[in-house]
């Protein structure tokens, strides 16, 4: 049966030992589907002989309200060989017994493999398109991605691998004392996204609602989700995020500061605070997750560099479509991007006007 029956602990033990032994993404989880619970779930996978887990995909899906027509797509997905295209094709042939493929107008996956223009070129057949130029703004993840290796000897050699100007602000950051927080309380939750509106309206962004992070946290495993929360000692609060746990890393999923008073590098004794944790726990990677321009005049890299600057970035291939429907899968990848794009403009025109 390739559709996994989530209410089968025999199942489900042999799905998630299957993930471990991959090293799969978080948003592979079982528990992903009730995060996105406007999306319909399907888990997926193809066998063996001996009916061992080859591949699989943990699927979500959703029908264009206008179009009528299903995207569906596998965050982080498939777990598997994935060079291994025939494979693959065996997967969505599964996915098809289950959802009818003329209703489908894009199967989308993004595994976090390296590019490879042999694979790309591989890929380009037979329905499946991977695009080589694909702009950040036309994918759900951008395919820079920044890691920290905590595979050091100790935590003064893995300080050493950041770079001398984060070294400093973090020996700042140590003499403010400043008060690091970590649980899974709602209230904490609460105090993040007070910062977290303050940040997405500097950045102009619109970012999640509150009800899409609560649901996320409590729809994970109090073991796979953390808040951490910076203070200082007049109880307020500087800096924020939210953490997944998950194989042997630990993600930086969601982040806020409030620059608007004194922080004094309080972002920076976050993440030492919870590299510093994650290396005693026995992580191998702090993944600082993805940047839009792996460049020195993108901020977010900048930042991200200061501690990734051993290993860099890292380019994933970025997505595999296997498109059923092109009309459509042009006007979602190609229109919709610059829609977007234009309204948020707009309201950056508007915020400008009213400031005058």
């Amino acid at each position: 049966m390739p559709l996994l029956d989530i209410n089968s602990k025999e199942q489900i033990k042999k799905y998630n030992q299957f993930l471990e032994k991959n090293n799969a993404f978080f948003t592979q989880m079982i528990e992903w589907g009730k995060v996105k619970n406007d999306w319909e779930q399907y888990v997926v996978y193809t066998c063996d002989d001996n009916n061992n887990i080859v591949m699989s995909a943990n699927f979500i899906a959703k029908k264009l309200p206008f179009f009528k027509k299903i995207m569906v797509y596998s965050p982080r997905g498939p777990v598997g060989d994935v060079n291994n295209k025939e494979e693959v094709q065996r997967l969505l042939d599964e996915l098809y017994k289950i959802i009818d493929k003329k209703s489908i107008f894009c199967v989308k996956f993004d595994p976090l493999i390296p590019k490879s223009d042999d694979l790309i070129e591989k890929y380009n057949k037979d329905g499946f398109k991977i695009r080589k130029n694909a702009q950040y703004n036309s994918l759900f993840y951008s395919k820079y991605n920044m890691c920290v290796n905590l595979e050091q000897e100790n935590l003064e050699v893995l300080r050493l691998t950041f770079n001398q100007s984060t070294r400093r602000k973090i020996k700042l950051s140590e003499k403010e004392e400043y008060k690091f927080e970590i649980s899974n309380k709602t209230s904490d939750l609460k105090r993040f996204f007070n910062l977290y509106v303050k940040t997405n309206e500097r950045k102009n962004l619109s970012g999640r609602k509150f009800e899409y992070l609560e649901c996320m946290l409590n729809s994970l495993d109090p073991n796979n989700i953390k808040i951490c929360v910076v203070s200082d000692k007049e109880g307020n609060d500087l800096a924020s995020s939210i953490l997944i746990f998950y194989n042997d890393r630990v993600y930086y999923a969601y982040g806020a500061t409030d620059v608007t008073k004194n922080s004094k590098n309080a972002s920076y004794f976050m993440h030492w605070q919870t590299i510093k944790m994650s290396f005693e726990q026995g992580y191998k990677i702090y993944d600082m997750g993805v940047v839009n321009n792996p460049d020195v005049t993108d901020g977010v890299y900048l930042f991200k560099e200061g501690f990734c600057r051993s290993s860099g970035f890292f380019e994933a291939i970025g997505e595999i479509d296997f498109i059923t429907n092109h009309f459509i899968y042009n006007l979602f990848v190609y229109v919709l991007p610059l829609l977007k794009k234009a309204r948020r403009m707009f309201n950056k025109l508007l915020k400008l006007i009213k400031l005058k």
